[in-house]
């Protein structure tokens, strides 16, 4: 399903903390928006993986988001260097033909939320290129956005991508 905004967050609720009221503008406005969760959050101390899931489904409907998957990656592990990870995102960016993208941004005091920015980053370069394996057809959003779940930096659109190799 092609949508027009595709948010990825680390653990169930990030996406909500940092971007929830972004996705609800988007949705109201008739933008198609897509959350993708990278884990089940099954290191976190608050509630089960079961419980964030469903949680985190029940938001996906407040917000009025079009989709909401989980990636079910290994909480705590997430790497750039790991290529079935790599891989799992590009398949997902290549189903869903974002023309917008957002990531965490790659400075928090929670280690996997920077890890999850350098696999994000990595993957979405990889979806464009013709030369890398897998399902679907290369795909480059027209822009990566980053956001804040916990406070890192002052905020700021310089963080932010247009276009396939050009940065703002």
């Amino acid at each position: 399903m092609p949508v027009d905004l595709l948010v990825f967050g680390p653990h169930p609720d990030d996406i909500e903390i940092g971007m929830g009221g972004t996705i609800a503008l988007h949705a109201r406005r008739g933008d198609r928006v897509g959350l993708v969760d990278l884990t089940r959050g099954e290191l976190g101390s608050n509630g089960t993986p079961d419980d964030r899931v469903a949680e985190a489904a029940e938001a996906a409907t407040v917000l009025g988001a079009a989709l909401r998957l989980n990636l079910e990656l290994p909480d705590g592990r997430l790497s750039a260097d790991d290529d079935a990870q790599v891989d799992a995102v590009v398949r997902c960016v290549r189903a869903h033909r974002p023309r917008a993208i957002a990531i965490p941004y790659w400075e928090d005091r929670h280690p996997d939320h920077g890890s999850a920015s350098r696999l994000l980053r990595q993957a979405i370069f990889r979806a464009g290129l013709r030369r890398v394996a897998g399902d679907g057809e290369p795909w480059r959003p027209e822009w990566v956005c980053h956001y804040f779940i916990n406070d890192a930096a002052p905020p700021s659109l310089g963080s932010c991508h247009a276009g396939p190799a050009c940065e703002r």
